[in-house]
């Protein structure tokens, strides 16, 4: 188990990077090329390919160029059998700060993304959505 929790914490820190950088060649390290990325902020569902999702972050200018200071982190890894595990983390794109479940599938000898589905709110919002990031346990 130790082990698996030291991979995915490597993975998420690549995907950490990834989207800091907009580094495609990282992102495309650990998406599955069958991964799926879904919005729920707005009717109706975005739904989008891994291809469609990397054509986004190309366009971007990265954070890092920006000189953006960096905020990212994992709230939860939870590890529910060999195969799967979900996990669940904050960043912040600006103007975005995003809350991100990223669900994984252990094939081919390592972990992957399958899905990305993300809700974020606006910095400096007031609609309160951070009230959402929190852990219940039932």
């Amino acid at each position: 188990m130790a082990k698996t929790l030291e991979d995915i914490q490597q993975l998420i820190q690549l995907y950490f990077d990834g989207l800091y950088n907009c580094d495609i060649a990282k992102l495309q390290r650990i998406f599955h090329a069958k991964a799926c990325y879904v919005s729920a902020v707005e009717e109706p569902l975005v739904i989008l390919t891994m291809s469609e999702y990397f054509a986004i972050v190309e366009k971007r200018i990265s954070p890092s160029s920006l000189k953006q200071v960096r905020k990212d982190k994992i709230c939860s890894i939870q590890i529910l059998s060999e195969t799967t595990a979900v996990v669940s983390l904050e960043c912040v794109i600006e103007p975005k700060y995003f809350y991100d479940v990223l669900t994984l599938v252990f094939s081919e000898n390592r972990w992957w993304i399958i899905s990305k589905v993300f809700h974020y709110k606006l910095l400096g919002s007031d609609d309160n959505s951070s009230k959402f990031a929190t852990t219940c346990v039932f």
